[in-house]
């Protein structure tokens, strides 16, 4: 089964008021096609792929804020293994 995350990981993205409708639209057709790659993928791929994706996801938004962290270092992180406080507060 595939493990499934709260959303309060990823806050603060929610929508506000006054979202243009493109982007709700844009939202729904991301949902269903989610939903079809869900259906379509066995759950051991899909459990891989987005670990893969979370890991990916952190590499890059760590590059973007200024921080050249390794892979096994953010796998560490996201497993809660950290060497240090300092390190720590890199990867929150």
């Amino acid at each position: 089964m595939l493990n499934q995350e709260s959303t309060s990981r990823i806050e603060p993205c929610l929508f506000g008021e006054n979202v243009p409708t493109i982007t709700l639209d844009l939202a729904v057709d991301l949902v269903g096609k989610s939903s079809n790659l869900t259906a379509w993928l066995n759950p051991k791929t899909a459990e891989s792929l987005s670990s893969i994706v979370r890991m990916m996801n952190c590499y890059y938004s760590n590059l973007i804020e200024g921080h050249n962290t390794k892979l096994q270092d953010i796998e560490r992180a996201l497993n809660s293994d950290f060497e240090d406080d300092e390190k720590k507060e890199i990867y929150k």
